[in-house]
């Protein structure tokens, strides 16, 4: 990995923003852009990033503050007033306590906000307020949680990255883990940098540019150590070519996004139905067909943080018979129906720990493995279902690395997991969204270019509709399909059709 630092660029961001949020705020942004454009250190609002500084008060008085991430923005789109501003000096008081719930560590934080109308800073604000840096910079680096998440991991660790790194075992994130994170960063007053075992790396230093640059390097260690440690076998692949797994994908995807419509019981609208993404690239086709590829790839995710778009675990559907439509389909009732059983006996396992007034998620899974084919990955709506599709790649070639290095994958603790899923904080927030009326609905609009069918197209839309917009293939189709997804991110899918012609009616709807 290499730095993405350029004087220029951050000149620019200075200039941009400098005069509205101060200069330290605005080279914040442009570092924090540059961690969010780098997949393998985070994904889809993973990560967090801080600078301390300060507020002006209106009695004049300039307050210290920390300019953290809020909750739910995105590293590698975030603009300044992303990093909503906390009382410094209060969150730092917080450290005298040992423990507080994730609800009152809310309270606390929204209370102590410089802008009542802010949204809510991160869960991990605390520790960003504790460590001694000016900055502060947190990944999920892949490179790293490759190497935590085995049964040597601090060897190998130790073995990349030196001394100086301080190792944290794994911690539920919350207040908890920034009382062990201050605890551990005093006792080594010298160090910049720590690994959170199941989590990522967290970097502290003076400046923008100093704190991004040492996650690079640090992150460019652990590469390179996993380079050197790594002797993948050799692969005789006997994978499909790219007609094979489209056919195969036509025939499975329908069949599965039925079955995991969820029932709600509600007269009005029975189920919640989910969208489907494909990811069915040679590098994830590799690992799910390796000979060993369902107990490498069926297994928690790399961090718990992954957990609410991921399930704990995905499906599996074995040697899918791909040449007998009515066996596929019994091939899928049973993977689904294994699951759910040991979705159960997990919810069993841990029904002590389950909080009160917590309901649980349906046994249903969000990925299903399938060999010869990739993965699927649902979501309750194409956004989500991207989500859990790049992390789940994410997670699949992350355990190929540590099988290469001829070591176990090890996931954080299953009671850890079971926390993580049904934190109540979490769950408030689901309880609370409202759905548009066709929310996970797919719709066709046939002639969509035409005035009349983008006018339906876009009611749909409207309406939390997901569109394919079908008409002769051509510049009309593209600009409406254009003009639409600018609206409508993921929500709009071109297909070009001739309703004149059976043939191409077939090819539209698979």
């Amino acid at each position: 990995m290499e730095s993405r630092w350029s004087d220029a660029e951050a000149r620019r961001f200075v200039e941009l923003y400098g005069e509205a949020y101060g200069e330290d705020l605005a080279l914040r942004t442009y570092t924090s852009r540059l961690l969010g454009a780098e997949r393998s250190l985070v994904l889809h609002g993973g990560g967090n990033t801080s600078v301390k500084g300060s507020v002006r008060s209106v009695l004049g008085h300039d307050v210290p503050a920390l300019f953290i991430k809020a909750s739910g923005h995105d590293l590698a789109t975030i603009e300044p007033a992303g990093h909503v501003a906390v009382d410094l000096d209060y969150v730092q008081r917080l450290r005298v306590l040992e423990d507080l719930s994730d609800e009152e560590m809310e309270n606390q934080l929204r209370c102590h906000l410089f802008d009542h109308r802010a949204p809510t800073p991160s869960i991990e604000t605390p520790v960003h307020a504790f460590l001694p840096g000016r900055f502060v910079d947190h990944t999920h680096a892949d490179a790293i949680l490759a190497l935590t998440n085995q049964p040597e991991g601090e060897v190998h660790l130790r073995a990349a990255l030196g001394d100086e790194v301080l190792i944290l075992p794994y911690v539920l994130p919350g207040f908890r883990l920034s009382v062990e994170v201050d605890r551990a960063a005093a006792a080594a007053p010298t160090a910049r940098a720590m690994v959170w075992t199941h989590h990522g790396l967290i970097v502290w230093g003076d400046s923008a540019r100093e704190t991004y640059e040492r996650m690079i390097d640090l992150v460019s260690k652990a590469e390179a150590y996993l380079d050197r440690a790594q002797t993948p076998s050799p692969r005789i692949s006997t994978s499909p070519d790219a007609e094979t797994v489209d056919a195969r994908l036509a025939t499975l995807a329908p069949l599965l996004r039925g079955r995991l419509a969820r029932s709600r019981n509600e007269a009005e609208r029975p189920y919640r139905r989910v969208l489907l993404r494909p990811l069915t690239s040679r590098a994830v086709r590799d690992v799910v067909d390796r000979p060993d590829g369902r107990a490498l790839a069926v297994s928690p995710p790399l961090t718990s943080d992954h957990l609410i778009r991921t399930r704990i675990l995905p499906a599996w559907i074995d040697a899918p018979r791909w040449d007998d439509d009515e066996g596929l389909a019994k091939q899928v009732d049973a993977a689904l129906a294994n699951w759910a059983a040991d979705y159960e006996a997990y919810l069993d396992r841990h029904a002590a720990r389950m909080p009160e007034g917590v309901r649980p998620f349906d046994p249903l899974p969000a990925v299903v493995l399938v060999p010869g084919l990739g993965a699927l990955c649902a979501g309750e709506d194409a956004a989500a279902a991207v989500i859990a599709r790049d992390i789940t790649e994410q997670t699949l070639l992350a355990k190929e690395r540590i099988a290469a290095m001829h070591a176990e994958y090890r996931a954080p603790a299953e009671e850890h997991l079971f926390d993580m899923e049904y934190r109540p904080l979490q769950h408030a927030k689901l309880a609370t969204r409202t759905d548009p009326p066709l929310a996970g609905q797919v719709a066709m609009v046939t002639g969509a270019a035409g005035a009349i069918g983008s006018g339906i197209s876009e009611c749909l839309l409207e309406a939390g509709a997901h569109v394919a917009v079908t008409d002769l293939p051509g510049e009309g189709l593209d600009a409406l399909a254009q003009r639409l997804a600018e609206r409508f991110p993921e929500r709009v899918l071109p297909v070009g059709l001739d309703v004149a012609d059976e043939a191409s009616v077939e090819g539209g709807f698979a």
